[in-house]
């Protein structure tokens, strides 16, 4: 295979806040950066942009015994999102994630050591416990978890900011209408420029918190969920850990007084549905015997001791 063009066709970004977005497109065979430093006072604004919001890429590439030259177009977003998996051609999904990896442009997760897997074992509880595909820095903040090396371990994804709202002022009464801006502050380090995060508050407002509180982080479930059950394997010296239902591990066994007792892990058991619906799989697993249930969450409770009949 052979790469005849790669270029970047389109880039919207964020000007001033986030709120302010300005696009540029053009094609293949048109040079976006060079149409940018044509025009007067554009490289600048491009240079003190607060974000990149979304870039489109153009791959022009010849396959190994075929005479056309085949396009390869997908998107990035500042969301860590990419359409690369929405693509049908296997090929193309794969020629993507390399050419991004080459570019340092996909950062990876890096699988933990034995400290730092230990170390974020509550976290990653808690994360699942609740089922959510978001988190925010508040909830984070608020349980004392480090979205800085769940980031770095592949866990959680940064996934921008939480829209301008109204904020609770926990120092005063009442709401804050405040939105989180980002902006460029010049720098006379070997670092250059830089961006930091302020929050921005309604006229006679102080600001009521950190920016950090109000960044939003995707959760990559599946990888959560593995890691867990890779985990339980290992601790309680399980052959494999059986998903049950999206709520509901099966653990295997472990030896109490002299018999087998099956034991699982359940998750969301505060809500009602999830309750209701993991009582109902357990009783149909009741030729197992009597058996303990593990809880993620730290909900208390005799409301489920159905769950170990």
């Amino acid at each position: 295979m052979v790469i005849e063009r790669a270029r970047v066709i389109r880039a919207d970004i964020s000007i001033g806040n986030l709120a302010n977005r300005l696009s540029l497109s053009t094609t293949i065979d048109q040079d976006i950066a060079g149409i940018i430093d044509s025009q007067p006072g554009l490289p600048k604004t491009f240079e003190r942009a607060v974000a990149i919001r979304f870039i489109e890429i153009a791959v022009r590439y010849r396959r190994a015994g075929r005479d056309e030259a085949q396009t390869l177009d997908f998107t990035l977003t500042d969301r860590n999102t990419s359409s690369l998996m929405s693509l049908d051609d296997p090929f193309e999904r794969v020629l993507g994630h390399r050419l991004l990896r080459h570019w340092n442009i996909l950062r990876e997760g890096r699988a933990p050591d034995d400290a730092e897997s230990m170390a974020v074992m509550p976290a990653l509880l808690a994360i699942w416990d609740i089922g959510a595909d978001r988190v925010s820095g508040a909830w984070l903040q608020s349980r004392g978890l480090d979205p800085g090396l769940l980031t770095e371990l592949g866990f959680l994804v940064p996934a921008g900011w939480e829209d301008g709202d109204l904020i609770d002022d926990e120092e005063e009464v009442g709401p804050v209408a405040a939105e989180v801006v980002v902006r460029v502050e010049e720098g006379d380090t070997e670092e250059g420029n830089h961006k930091v995060a302020d929050l921005e508050v309604s006229d006679g407002h102080a600001t009521p918190a950190n920016p950090d509180r109000y960044r939003l982080y995707r959760v990559r479930d599946g990888w959560v969920a593995e890691h867990l059950k890779a985990r339980l394997e290992q601790a309680l010296d399980l052959p494999a850990v059986e998903k049950l239902t999206d709520e509901l591990l099966y653990l295997g066994t472990l030896a109490v007084d002299g018999g087998d007792v099956p034991v699982y892990l359940a998750r969301g058991l505060d809500r009602e549905k999830v309750r209701s619906a993991v009582d109902t799989e357990l009783r149909a697993r009741h030729n197992l015997g009597i058996g303990l249930v593990l809880q993620a969450g730290t909900t208390p409770g005799p409301q489920y001791t159905t769950l170990l009949r």
